[in-house]
């Protein structure tokens, strides 16, 4: 008789920790995510939302775990360069990421002659190996094409490739004339550049709307002189749009609107600055280069949310590698922040309540049907000795 009590008792916490596990699985609450950003040389190379509890794992050219970082709350950290083997140089970091880890492994490559870096621009990625990534560096041989050491571009959606761009010096950016002659310049940095063209007609959406119908530029016949008015017009074109380059000492005044045409803020910057417009969190949402004289339209909701206040636009520049970049940001006031706070913690307490409650009606219910099997099986057991006693004493 006692090992039918002790079983049943068995049987009931068992039952009891499967129910409550089975609960908290069947709860359907989102998982927790957390911003993960990783950056190297002061860029970024990674930044996406991770589920909470998953893991960062860096590793090292003998593929040897160095950093092992569990995700419990928004993380940053600044990759370091790492050692390379002899005879190789780093190239890229790989980031592939599994089900409970993230796994950054620094890839190297042989030593050549030369080398020279690529750069992936906002509205696309570079493709090396199959690998989608943000930049890598190349080494070759001196007879190399440029074609030939590029890695591949892949755009965004709404996205188009507009070319390879570098630093002809340190303020300005010149786009590459590719042929099958031209060569990478040993220790050059290439910049893959992509503009938006959302309605798909291949002019950058952030430069169409301030080409006015008349001035859209036509290079045979600027040179051709007039007596009239169209004179002026064509060579305050020929001055304000670029074509060929002569414009790379110039500076253009940009204007920001809204949708409804409303000012937002404006500035006067150098040819081929630029410009990465931050929302109220400080997160880069587009990215522009200034070529000519424009006008950028801007919906507010992609820089201002969670019903805060907008104000105004206020700039500032930042210098990354000898490049200078200009930063548009939202000043934003904030909504009643401990009435928000209140009423968050009210929804989370009520949740809590609720789930603990649930709970507990599930464990309840699980002891009183345990508790009644095992009253049944005591009472038939001892009924069934009682029998078996009597018979044996007639």
């Amino acid at each position: 008789m006692d090992r039918v009590i002790k079983l049943s008792i068995s049987l009931l916490l068992l039952s009891v920790l499967i129910s409550l596990n089975t609960f908290v699985k069947a709860d359907g609450v989102e998982m927790l995510k957390h911003n993960v950003i990783l950056t190297f040389n002061e860029r970024i190379l990674f930044h996406e939302k991770i589920a909470d509890g998953k893991s960062l794992q860096i590793f090292n050219d003998q593929r040897d775990i160095i950093e092992h970082t569990q995700i419990v709350e928004d993380y940053e950290a600044a990759l370091i360069e790492p050692t390379a083997p002899h005879h190789f140089i780093f190239s890229y970091w790989e980031m592939i990421e599994k089900e409970n880890t993230i796994d950054v492994t620094p890839i190297f490559t042989e030593r050549k002659a030369f080398q020279a870096g690529f750069i992936g621009g906002t509205g696309g990625t570079l493709i090396h190996n199959s690998s989608a990534i943000k930049e890598v560096v190349k080494s070759f041989d001196e007879e190399a094409s440029f074609q030939a050491v590029a890695p591949d571009v892949l755009p965004n959606d709404n996205y188009i490739f507009n070319g390879w761009y570098y630093y002809k010096d340190s303020e300005t950016l010149e786009r590459l004339d590719i042929t099958s002659t031209t060569k990478p310049q040993n220790r050059t940095e290439y910049f893959a550049l992509f503009y938006e063209d959302t309605n798909q007609n291949n002019i950058d959406d952030a430069m169409e709307n301030d080409m006015p119908v008349g001035l859209l530029p036509q290079p045979e016949t600027i040179t051709q002189p007039s007596n009239n008015n169209s004179n002026e017009v064509l060579t305050y074109t020929n001055t304000k749009y670029v074509f060929n380059n002569t414009n790379v000492n110039s500076s253009f005044l940009v204007k920001f609107l809204a949708t409804d045409n409303t000012f937002l803020y404006s500035l006067t910057l150098p040819y081929g600055r630029s410009i990465t417009m931050l929302d109220q969190t400080n997160k880069a949402v587009k990215e522009y280069f200034v070529r000519q004289e424009t006008t950028i339209m801007l919906n507010l909701e992609d820089y201002v949310f969670n019903e805060a206040e907008f104000l105004k636009f206020e700039s500032h520049n930042r210098k990354i590698n000898n490049t200078e970049i200009t930063e548009v940001f939202p000043i934003i006031q904030q909504p009643e922040i401990q009435s928000l706070l209140a009423v968050n913690e009210s929804v989370d307490n009520a949740k809590a309540n609720s789930a603990s409650s649930n709970a507990g009606n599930i464990i309840v219910l699980t002891v009183v049907i345990l508790l009644a099997i095992a009253a049944a099986a005591y009472f038939i057991i001892r009924r069934k000795r009682q029998a078996n006693e009597h018979n044996a004493t007639n």
